[in-house]
């Protein structure tokens, strides 16, 4: 049962003012938008929460949902809606339009075609940074969805227990690391992104290494769900794209780990080395799925290179 707005607020204590802000972002996400919802409005809080939603000119019904939600819960979520895809100009949705509307001192992230599945997943995770004042970001485990429905934990995280991880720890990871529908960030960490983060062409793995550069905070709750390979995520665009839009995506990526290097500093070359060296045996492999011998030796050099930059420091 989903409560009413008034009840949401009955459990609110002290100050009124907001201090968590949900941030969600959806395009064409009708089938999934309102299971994203209900698990923003289950949410159980001593704290007053917003939820902000960021509609990206769908065509389908996903606005209609939207709104539909809106009317029943007018002072709880504020919605954002394009007249025309932002995404496709190239613009970063959360950074340019999403965050900086967040009262909150935390921003809880969550895309419109993943969800919730703990009623206490924000108090968790708003207790553990409240207890951590020097620490900017918090994750949990989550569980996987694929397409045939099955829901499966995780395995990424296997008997890991509370624990504060090191930035190099994730810089040794990819984006897949922590779920996005699981990360709870100080808002002031995400407003102060570096300038070079808007040419970056995916989000997620720069988010996590900036803002943990002070250390990570992970629950081994499962609290969250990531539908993998559904239409329009991330997953299924990245499945879809052409031989020369997946070298542009490389290349470009390619660029942001050497904007994150001189970021970050000669401290973490070697982690960065090897997740460049990473980067271009994915690049390669899917060049050899392609059958694009071309494109997979012009990555070769380019691996061996960053390896041995790796096996030397």
């Amino acid at each position: 049962m989903i409560p009413t707005e008034e009840q949401i607020r009955s459990s609110w204590e002290g100050s009124s003012n907001v201090r968590v802000s949900i941030c969600c972002t959806t395009y064409n996400h009708e089938a999934y938008i309102e299971e994203t919802l209900k698990g923003f409005l289950v949410q159980s809080t001593q704290f007053p929460f917003e939820i902000i939603v960021h509609d990206d000119a769908s065509t389908d019904k996903t606005l209609s949902i939207l709104y539909k939600y809106k009317n029943i819960y007018p002072e709880l979520i504020n919605l954002i809606v394009q007249d025309e895809n932002q995404y496709s100009q190239g613009k970063k949705i959360a950074r340019d339009f999403v965050w900086s509307e967040a009262k909150g001192d935390y921003i809880a992230l969550c895309e419109g075609d993943d969800y919730w599945v703990c009623k206490q997943k924000l108090q968790k995770q708003f207790n553990a940074l409240e207890s951590n004042k020097t620490i900017d970001l918090c994750f949990h485990d989550h569980f996987n969805l694929d397409t045939s429905g099955k829901i499966t934990p995780s395995l990424i995280h296997s008997n890991r227990k509370n624990h504060t991880l090191e930035v190099k720890e994730i810089l040794m990871a990819d984006g897949s690391f922590m779920s996005t529908a699981s990360l709870m960030i100080r808002t002031k960490s995400l407003l102060n992104m570096p300038e070079w983060f808007s040419s970056t062409p995916v989000s997620d793995f720069f988010i996590q290494v900036v803002c943990s550069l002070k250390g990570a905070l992970y629950l081994p709750e499962r609290m969250s769900v990531y539908r993998a390979f559904a239409p329009n995520s991330w997953t299924s665009t990245f499945r879809s794209m052409s031989p020369s839009e997946l070298k542009n995506y490389y290349d470009s990526l390619d660029h942001s780990l050497e904007d994150l290097n001189n970021f970050l500093g000669v401290s973490y070359s070697k982690e960065v080395n090897y997740r460049r060296f990473m980067l271009c045996m994915s690049a390669m492999k899917n060049s050899l799925f392609a059958l694009k011998l071309i494109s997979l030796l012009s990555y070769l050099p380019r691996s061996i290179y960053y390896l041995i930059k790796y096996l030397r420091e």
